[in-house]
């Protein structure tokens, strides 16, 4: 740094960092030091800095620590610059420009001052510093001492927390009645803030609360709770699993369901939150039931996810520690006003297929959470298609935040998560030694590259980032000897690994990182030139990050055998950006994508981690890389605030624990929903070789075609990678279950029937053939506004009615399609009453374009009652079609006995003093009797969605029986459920037949 720079007077003019008068810094520390020397011990009033941010990851200070000395050893703190400033407004939150920080308040003396810069961005700036001189008649009043700015440091962190915390309490406290005594009590926290001091430890993890102060802020707040939303001590509450919460987070009312849909062998997630009201801590127990495997079985895993803090002062809950145990219970300790969430593991290695029904027990209190598990008769593979990486550098400890106790840890938990791309240092394939003209006269050693490979059995790739140069043992680039050492090099190194039986394909180098430069370009093109020569199988990996790749080598790309571009840069980028390397693929290169952005645990898993892996499958790439597993900032992922930059890790790595992240699991679950769509497309390919009838897949077709788009489609701007961003999380889960539905409508017969598919038991084959065309049924959707429910009961002589036809959405609405049904329509349909469109509106948008469009029978309501239905005008005239609406409801046919099974369906539901639920199997039962189908009936189903429960709140069908409807009264009849009312309790039984 030249110090003359920052104090000869002189202030920037122009574009700040461009400027030779400028000072500035790549952060490699949590904060920039800069000391000044007085010449003696003087007054002091004041201080400035002039800074620039705004553009080019510049961000502005977070604090500006003051300190002062006699000696220059012993300082003390005179406050925070940035603090100070703030009399004089803020700097905007958007765009460059230039601000001068100040303050000429202080009453300090000293012959040292130094200034602390922290940011939450990578780089500092500055190009002027001035001290001012107090007035001797000014008494010096002595700062507090300071032992250690690492200390300091987290002093401020926890104080930034607890003022952040409390004032988000207060703005509740504050409407309130009768809120005197928590305001004193909040009053009383913040004057003991500023005094408050912190001294590390080696130990010190930011998870919530904090200290005894944070402990007595949510105190406040389980007060509020208990004055403003219940009386009982615990509130269970759910989101989407993947959505941000905050600590002072109101709970959301409806309770929780936990409902989980996969394959043998999968891992899926589900999560709920508990929400302490009470004014003690509280010691959980919790306790899994129904499910098999006996009580809490082995293949559910229990998180107990706390919040911990950031770097950046943003509260995150993605850790996931796992719950104590003990026998059959898990422990789990909450204080007051805390908010914990239970994160569910499921992994269905060994569990049959099949549906299971059971609860979550949580005690004090006997709290219920229903579980319904469905295991889908097929098997995710033990090693999926997609390729996943990370740059774990696991050869070596001391590479960023790796240790000898934590890289074992690291790298067995990456294993268990998909990663079959380990990434190591050019440290593992050293050069060796050459004569003049480039031939190996001594072996490298092998060591290193041994110990990693063994690290890493039965790992698919073995990546290696070169940090190639212009010299390469000592051979300058473009020279015979250069080519021919490398040669030699890469022939030695491909032959060391055969012994071990790593062939020349699983070895891939990164010469160049993120090239963007012609320098870079050639060295790359001049590296992969000899080593391809020598070695044609091994497989040469960039990463361009040429912003119009276009005017980059054209070399670099036919040099390359996978290029990876960076996903965030791609979407931001646009369609040339996208086409250019969509162009590349097609000319033979591999397409995987990577992602950098930071901090870390800021980022969306949903969008940034997960949904990477759709974007593999939307563009056909075939791998996908995070950075970085093994980067936690330079400190545990437990404190950040000793961070330089934040944690990228996606798990919580600290110097000898590897703990679970929601970011790391989101990437696995991505790998795995890669996998979903890659069965579902051979599934398809297998059938048509078999010449199976296109309309019998054209759903599973429009499906694959669909799938990638839906889910991706929020992603209109790189800003959506950010957790804060709101989007619907739930569409990936939705996709995916579409696609276990129509994988089980393509199975193979059981005990024969119609090659490729599963004929279901009580349909002949004439009638099955007709029924892969026309969904025959009759069907009612409705939805009460004021009890914040929906829901649609069908019936038909169509085998598994109830999972083909309704689809339901909490707070949204209620749809149904059939006739020429179309499964897929149903989260379309939803997707748009989810963006506000009205009914008819949403039917026009389904209908427009449709080939089918005259043969859909279709109905829909929303959560205002407002309904809409369409009849198939182009259907056989023989297949009597009728609909209705009415308040709030609506109600259609095909294939009918006559127009009374309309008029009566509606008739019942009107009439009917009962709940919901009630109603629409009152409605659905006067259906039937007044003719139904006229075919008969095999199946019938009931859907019902209750605000603030995820998935179906209540679902029931009955299948293959001749008295279906019948027999889904008798099930709703005998059944244990909140959403039934006294008709079903006092009525029902009465109307049903005796068996």
């Amino acid at each position: 740094m030249d110090g003359v720079q920052l104090t000869d007077g002189a202030y920037t003019k122009g574009y700040f960092w461009t400027q030779p008068g400028t000072v500035g810094w790549t952060l490699n520390a949590p904060f920039v030091a800069i000391t000044l020397d007085l010449g003696a011990v003087v007054p002091i009033a004041g201080v400035s800095c002039n800074m620039a941010a705004g553009a080019a990851e510049v961000t502005w200070p977070t604090c500006i620590f003051i300190l002062t000395s006699d000696d220059g050893k012993a300082f003390r703190h005179e406050g925070d610059l940035v603090e100070l400033d703030s009399a004089h407004g803020a700097p905007p939150p958007e765009g460059y420009c230039v601000r001068r920080y100040w303050t000429d308040t202080l009453a300090a003396a000293g012959r040292f001052v130094k200034l602390v810069v922290k940011t939450d961005g990578p780089y500092v700036f500055l190009d002027e510093v001035e001290v001012y001189r107090g007035s001797r008649a000014r008494q010096p009043q002595s700062g507090k001492a300071v032992v250690d700015i690492a200390d300091l440091n987290v002093t401020w962190h926890v104080q930034r927390r607890l003022r952040n915390d409390l004032a988000a309490v207060r703005s509740v406290v504050r409407g309130l009645p009768g809120n005197q005594r928590l305001e004193r009590e909040l009053s009383d926290i913040e004057t003991a803030i500023p005094g408050m001091a912190f001294t590390r430890s080696q130990d010190f993890r930011t998870a919530f609360p904090i200290n005894d102060l944070h402990k007595r802020i949510f105190a406040v707040q389980a007060a509020a709770w208990r004055t403003s939303l219940t009386n009982t001590a615990l509130i269970i509450w759910q989101k989407n699993r993947w959505d941000m919460l905050s600590p002072t987070e109101q709970p959301l009312p409806g309770g929780a369901a936990v409902e989980v849909l996969m394959m043998r062998n999968e891992h899926r997630a589900a999560a709920f939150n508990i929400s302490h009201c009470g004014a003690m801590p509280a010691a959980l127990r919790l306790s899994i039931t129904g499910l098999p495997g006996g009580p809490s079985p082995a293949f559910v895993t229990v998180h107990d996810a706390p919040f911990t803090d950031t770097k950046s002062g943003v509260p995150v809950m993605a850790a996931l520690p796992m719950a104590r145990r003990d026998g059959g219970n898990y422990l789990i300790e909450i204080d007051p006003g805390m908010t914990r969430q239970v994160w569910l593991t499921f992994h269905s290695r060994a569990v049959p297929a099949g549906e299971y029904r059971g609860a979550i027990v949580i005690d004090p209190g006997s709290h219920r959470v229903p579980v319904r598990l469905r295991v889908y008769p097929f098997t995710m593979p033990d090693q999926p298609t997609l390729h996943m990486g990370g740059w774990d550098y696991t050869d070596r400890d001391g590479i960023f935040d790796l240790t000898g106790e934590n890289r074992p840890l690291l790298a067995q938990h990456l294993r268990e998560r998909f990663v079959d791309t380990p990434w190591a240092t050019a440290g593992v394939m050293p050069p060796g030694r050459y004569d003049q003209s480039g031939n190996m006269s001594e072996a490298p050693d092998a060591g290193n590259f041994e110990r990693w490979i063994q690290r890493w059995p039965g790992a698919r790739n073995y990546f290696i980032f070169l940090s190639a140069q212009s010299r390469f043992a000592g051979f300058e680039m473009g020279t015979p000897s250069f080519r021919k050492a490398l040669a030699d090099w890469i022939t030695w190194w491909v032959k060391k690994a055969a012994e071990h039986g790593v062939r020349p394909e699983q070895i891939g180098l990164l010469l160049v990182d993120e090239p963007h430069t012609p320098e870079q370009d050639r060295v790359a093109v001049e590296y992969a030139g000899a080593i391809k020569s020598a070695q044609p199988g091994v497989r040469i990996w960039e990463d361009p990050t040429w912003t119009d790749p276009s005017q980059a080598d054209p070399g670099l790309f036919r040099a390359s055998d996978i290029l990876c571009p960076n996903l965030p840069m791609w979407i931001e980028q646009g369609k040339p950006f996208a086409e250019f390397y969509i162009r590349q693929r097609d000319a033979g290169r591999d397409l995987w994508f990577y992602s950098c952005s930071g901090p870390g645990k800021l980022l969306d898993p949903y969008a940034y981690h997960l949904m990477q892996q759709w974007f593999c499958w939307k563009y056909n790439a075939k791998g996908s890389c995070f950075w970085a597993f093994c980067d936690s900032g330079g400190s545990s992922s437990w404190n950040e605030y000793g961070s330089v930059k934040g944690a990228y890790t996606p798990v919580f790595l600290d110097r000898n624990s590897v703990t679970p992240g929601k970011h790391m699991e989101a990437i696995r679950e991505g790998v795995e929903d890669y996998e979903y769509l890659r069965m579902l497309r051979d599934r398809v390919a297998e059938l048509e070789r078999r010449n199976v009838p296109a309309h019998a897949i054209a759903g599973a077709k429009a499906l694959l075609g669909s799938a990638a788009d839906r889910v991706t489609g929020c992603m209109t701007n790189v800003k959506m990678i950010q957790w804060a961003e709101p989007k619907d999380r739930s569409i990936a889960d939705r996709i995916r279950a579409e696609v276990l539905e129509a994988l089980m409508q393509m199975r193979d017969p059981v005990n024969g029937g119609e090659a490729g598919f599963l004929r279901p038991t009580g349909l002949d084959a004439e009638e099955y053939a007709m029924s892969r065309k026309t969904i025959r049924t009759f069907s009612i959707v409705a939805a009460d506004p004021e009890a914040g429910v929906c829901g649609a009961a069908v019936a038909s002589k169509y085998p598994a009615v109830g999972k083909a036809v309704p689809h339901v959405r909490a707070g949204v609405g209620a749809f149904c399609t059939q006739y020429w049904g179309e499964p897929g329509l149903g989260a379309k349909a939803l997707d748009l009453l989810g963006k506000g469109k009205l009914p008819e509106e949403v039917l026009g948008t389904l209908l427009a374009g449709d080939v089918h469009r005259d043969k859909r029978q279709l109905a829909i309501v929303d959560m205002q009652g407002r309904c809409a239905n369409r009849n198939p005008d182009g259907a056989d005239p023989e297949d009597r079609y009728w609909g209705m609406t009415g308040r709030n409801y609506a109600c259609q046919g095909n294939t009918l006995a006559g127009r009374a099974v309309i008029t009566d369906m509606a008739a019942a539901y009107e009439d009917t003093a009962g709940s919901f639920a009630d109603r629409l199997v009152a409605a659905l039962l006067a259906a039937d009797r007044a003719g139904g189908d006229r075919r008969g009936r095999l199946a019938a189903g009931i859907r019902v969605a209750k605000k603030g429960v995820p998935g179906c709140w209540l679902e029931l069908d009955a299948d293959n029986s001749d008295h279906a409807v019948e027999e889904l009264a008798r099930k709703y009849s005998a059944l244990d459920h909140e959403a039934k009312g006294r008709w079903s309790r006092e009525e029902l039984p009465r109307l049903l037949k005796p068996r």
